[in-house]
């Protein structure tokens, strides 16, 4: 597909705009409970690179970066590195920028209680609920929250002190009760107040199963697959003993430390003991979070990045999307090295200097 569709935009700490023209490619990162990126370049003698390149101020290298396609908004990030004095291929100035999904820095730039430890919830019911409240109470945090999907019901369970909100919200999403989350893109930044850069929104599970968005390598009547990577990852992923520790607030760790194990793994791979720190004291939290590292971790991780061929179909953001699952098919030198569901968690695009946009997909069939 054409990558006319694809548009970025410089925004100050203010909200003023900026066309951001491409030199190069640019590559945008989309990602399931995880923040997204962006790696692009853009001319010095551009009005967006002028703005960023003046040194009158300590914030004119640092803002927003926008990134629309067809003319919907898909992402706000912000600098993490404004790089100015690059020269492209043919010696032109250009200024470099990486950057990082604004929500999540924002979330990260939040510490919820500083004094003392904090008891969340107060009472129990479905944490994606009980997140929303949370949020809609702080709007100074910079972001808002969408009604959730279902999600579990949970306890009040006991924070440490000083724990920032995206700590905070990873402690409940990554465990096998957790949930997904993204946030949808909104920018509301104005000068006044703090406004938003993105709508919170989780649920038990994000993404659908998309039987008609099939690929295929190497067999099969689309072959609508360029390429493939498919790897097994051990070594330090690999876990098969999970200790958690109290953090020293409940008689010293060898009376709170909690563990898991699995006993299978242990006789395939031997003892793979991993000691796991956590920003909370509540002992059955940090028992689920033992629990689950070691039912996440137990056998090596398998990741399948796919690309797809230019121009077919099925489409990204159209016919599937971060967290749906899809049929995948690939035969390579007459071995099928796999012919099933798996769940995509990222979407990679990279839009070249000829307009043109190269997608990769990262998946796992673990949870397919």
């Amino acid at each position: 597909m054409a990558a006319g569709v694809w548009r970025f935009e410089w925004a100050n700490a203010t909200g003023s705009k900026w066309h951001l023209p491409l030199v190069d490619e640019a590559t945008v990162k989309f990602r399931l409970s995880q923040a997204g990126s962006a790696e692009l370049k853009v001319p010095m003698d551009s009005a967006a690179g002028r703005q960023i390149a003046k040194s009158d101020s300590v914030s004119d290298g640092w803002g927003y970066v926008l990134v629309y396609r067809n003319d919907t908004l898909m992402q706000v990030l912000e600098t993490e590195v404004t790089e100015v004095g690059v020269r492209d291929g043919e010696g032109v100035p250009v200024i470099g920028i990486s950057a990082t999904e604004s929500p999540y820095q924002r979330m990260d730039g939040v510490i919820i209680e500083p004094t003392k430890p904090y008891l969340f919830p107060t009472t129990a019911g479905q944490i994606g609920t009980r997140l929303k409240t949370l949020i809609d109470a702080n709007t100074s945090w910079g972001i808002t929250c969408a009604t959730p999907g279902t999600t579990v019901s949970v306890d009040p369970s006991v924070f440490e002190q000083g724990i920032t909100l995206l700590a905070f919200i990873q402690a409940w999403a990554f465990r096998a009760s957790g949930f997904d989350f993204r946030f949808n893109p909104e920018f509301t930044v104005s000068g006044a107040g703090y406004g938003s850069t993105g709508q919170f929104y989780c649920a038990s599970t994000i993404g659908e199963i998309k039987l008609n968005a099939k690929f295929e390598f190497g067999a099969g009547s689309k072959a609508n697959l360029s390429a493939y990577s498919w790897k097994r990852f051990g070594g330090q992923h690999l876990c098969n003993i999970a200790a958690v520790p109290s953090n020293g607030t409940s008689g010293g760790n060898a009376v709170g430390l909690k563990t898991a194990a699995d006993v299978t793994s242990v006789a395939t791979y031997g003892i793979r003991w991993r000691w796991i720190t956590a920003d909370f004291e509540d002992a059955t939290l940090r028992q689920n979070l033992a629990d689950d590292h070691v039912a996440f971790r137990k056998n090596p991780r398998r990741v399948l990045s796919i690309t797809p061929m230019p121009e077919t179909t099925p489409t990204a953001f159209v016919d599937y999307s971060v967290g749906d699952i899809v049929p995948v098919s690939i035969t390579d030198a007459g071995l099928s090295v796999i012919n099933g569901n798996v769940r995509i968690y990222g979407i990679s695009v990279t839009i070249d200097k000829n307009g043109m946009e190269k997608i990769e997909l990262e998946t796992s069939p673990e949870t397919a």
